[in-house]
């Protein structure tokens, strides 16, 4: 879901709301971003942040207990009588604004049950996602460094997508273990910085 502008609570990050995207990707402060980032890719996400490409809004993908689905639950129960009420702050993920969401009418959009089968993925193994806009300039390089890395990295895969100014590269880790999946971004970070610095 690159095209959204994504935010966290303050008082927990179990769970990020997302709204139609206002302002470009690039306008972020990276670092506000760093702190946001899920470990395991935010050395690739800052590494190309440097090199001049624009990342989007990413996910490690996470492998919850039981326990933390219930916890992140009844913590979304708190936000939604927040939001019905005197109102939620959210600060944007990309650069620190925050908002107050309130809304007299707005309510989960799942019960318990269907909350911990949209926490684990269409498939019940979560996938992780980190898209990257490149120039056309830069389109080739990148392209060989990514599809190198991805063949090299058991679990990893992308995709390209042709802009008129340039590429997206989606990258995308589902292991089934938190671990080996964690392990996947680190070794797909470096293997992409390495060809590409």
């Amino acid at each position: 879901m690159p095209d959204r502008q994504w935010y966290m609570s303050p008082h927990h990050t179990g769970w990020y709301y997302h709204a139609e995207r206002t302002k470009p990707s690039n306008e972020l402060s990276p670092q506000f971003l760093e702190a946001t980032l899920d470990a395991p890719l935010r050395l690739l996400a800052l590494g190309l942040l440097s090199l001049g490409y624009t990342t989007l809004p990413s996910c490690s993908g996470h492998y919850h207990s039981e326990e933390e689905l219930e916890e992140t639950y009844e913590k979304l129960v708190d936000d939604s009588r927040l939001i019905r009420g005197p109102g939620l702050e959210l600060i944007d993920v990309e650069c620190g604004d925050t908002l107050i969401h309130r809304d007299q009418r707005w309510y989960l959009p799942w019960d318990k049950r269907g909350f911990k089968e949209a926490s684990r993925g269409s498939d019940g193994i979560p996938e992780g996602y980190l898209g990257f806009e490149v120039p056309k300039r830069d389109g080739y390089t990148v392209g060989k460094a990514v599809r190198d890395a991805t063949r090299r990295v058991k679990g990893t895969r992308y995709e390209a997508v042709k802009k008129p100014h340039g590429y997206v590269f989606e990258l995308r880790a589902c292991t089934g273990k938190q671990r080996s999946q964690d392990r996947a971004w680190e070794d797909l970070g470096d293997a992409i910085m390495s060809a590409l610095v």
